[in-house]
């Protein structure tokens, strides 16, 4: 006779929506996002990080937009703000000087050039 097995309890996961992701970058970063150069965002992987991409615990979270900042500018400053579709991301170890000379977990957030879309209205 086999051994009964539990069914797995169906786990239901509410999914909070966000209109923006806003992510700071230094002037040489945004350049390069803005040239079509670099087509990831990156953030060392902390409980800060999880929770904004990742949403608290029992809960997901998705954006409609990553608007990219070179610095904190004013929302004013068009020439200082990109936006793009969110795409999710990806979490993945990488080796980069920003985070020293060891390879570090990251969230690779996508910024492709094919994402690329308008600054969402009252934002310029």
């Amino acid at each position: 006779m086999s051994a009964r097995v539990p069914a797995r309890e169906a786990v239901l996961m509410e999914i909070i929506r966000k209109p923006y992701l806003i992510l700071h970058v230094r002037k040489k970063y945004f350049d390069e996002i803005n040239a079509g150069v670099k087509d990831h965002e990156y953030r060392r992987e902390s409980p800060y990080w999880t929770r904004r991409l990742s949403g608290p615990p029992g809960q997901g979270i998705t954006y409609d937009l990553v608007l990219i900042a070179c610095g904190y500018p004013k929302k004013k400053d068009p020439g200082k703000w990109i936006a793009f579709r969110y795409n999710g991301y990806h979490y993945m170890p990488i080796q980069h000087p920003e985070f020293g000379p060891e390879p570090v977990q990251v969230y690779a957030v996508s910024v492709h050039p094919d994402q690329r879309t308008e600054l969402p209205p009252g934002w310029i």
